[in-house]
């Protein structure tokens, strides 16, 4: 289960420099938050990391809580997004702050680009098959499907940004080492063969998203931030929470998952933190940060749309034509043998 990162932006003790024992909400809105958790399981008894001693011991407790709890009416995305003006709403954007280090600021692009595209991005999370992925329950020709595709998006926009690497405002936040063309290409290998760029080819909906970025690259290159913004961030967000499910079900540690891995980078968060002060630090006017919020609305719907077009059988059925070129696990198989010894020791045991 994902974690309740939420819990991360309501908690200044999160700052080790913070009195762990201030919370960061006043009286009156813990008071209002107490009568909405009530059906909450992990809060109904009150803050469970109120008594919390050290900033290891505050992580420690909250990687124990789940990020969705059943019939919990204060952390349900659906019934926050019907509530306008309640401190639920305002949770909620704390919860999607924390996907970045650096606070929200007027004025600042990165900023900007968070508060415009929380919408998609609650959107994007909702496809079909992204809760699929979530829930550890995508094949792994479905897997293969997803890394070829981006495959395609990643080669596309970092051939045409290493050509714009000089441009005033992208190289701002250039960095060769985010990029994923070359782990994306190992993984292909490693799942398809050696042949595997003679197999794999783009969906119609990941074309169209790599004209677009053909098609701003030459009337507006900076608008390709937008993008680059919207796959590396989320690729070193989310992204590591979802090679850990790809862990999880394929049993891969480095091949097969390269794509999720940043060797190059020392320390990730570090990184991230430089990244997100980069962004923020780019000087703007209104029209032009206007237009980079909707480029990168645009750019989660091409995702969207590729993340639709891959929830297809078809597309699936023709993809297994293609054997699994390493040699595949199928743990289901054990887990049947297990049961099944145990079963037979349990009985065993009963008779003697």
């Amino acid at each position: 289960m994902n974690k309740l990162n939420i819990v991360s932006d309501m908690c200044k003790s999160l700052d080790e420099k913070q009195d762990l024992k201030k919370c960061i909400l006043s009286k009156e809105e813990q008071e209002e938050f107490k009568s909405l958790s009530k059906t909450c399981p992990v809060f109904k008894s009150g803050c469970p990391l109120k008594d919390v001693k050290d900033h290891n011991e505050l992580l420690n407790k909250m990687n124990d809580i789940p990020y969705k709890h059943p019939k919990c009416p204060t952390f349900k995305q659906d019934e926050i997004q019907q509530q306008e003006n309640t401190l639920v709403k305002k949770l909620f954007q704390k919860r999607w702050d924390i996907f970045f280090n650096e606070p929200l600021v007027p004025g600042k692009l990165g900023s900007a680009i968070r508060r415009g595209t929380m919408k998609k991005h609650i959107e994007a999370e909702k496809e079909p098959f992204i809760k699929k992925f979530l829930k550890k329950k995508i094949t792994v020709y479905e897997y293969r499907i997803y890394l070829a595709n981006l495959y395609f998006v990643y080669k596309k926009m970092e051939e045409i940004t290493r050509k714009l690497k000089n441009d005033p405002i992208l190289k701002v936040i250039y960095f060769e080492t985010l990029h994923r063309e070359k782990p994306l290409a190992d993984d292909l290998e490693y799942l398809y063969g050696k042949n595997w760029k003679k197999i794999v080819k783009p969906l119609k909906e990941t074309v169209d998203y790599m004209n677009r970025l053909e098609e701003i690259s030459k009337k507006n290159p900076s608008l390709l931030i937008s993008h680059m913004v919207t796959r590396y961030l989320g690729d070193m967000y989310g992204g590591q929470k979802l090679s850990k499910k790809v862990k999880s079900m394929f049993g891969f540690v480095k091949k097969g998952s390269e794509f999720y891995r940043f060797d190059q980078i020392d320390k990730l968060t570090k990184f991230r933190m430089k990244y997100e002060h980069s962004l923020n630090g780019i000087k703007v006017v209104d029209k032009m940060e206007k237009e980079m919020v909707d480029e990168a609305n645009i750019a989660f719907q091409c995702n969207i749309n590729m993340f639709k077009a891959m929830n297809d059988e078809k597309i699936v059925k023709e993809d297994k034509k293609y054997k699994l070129a390493y040699n595949a696990i199928d743990y289901s198989k054990y887990v049947i043998i297990y049961i099944f010894f145990y079963n037979l020791c349990s009985n065993f045991n009963k008779i003697s």
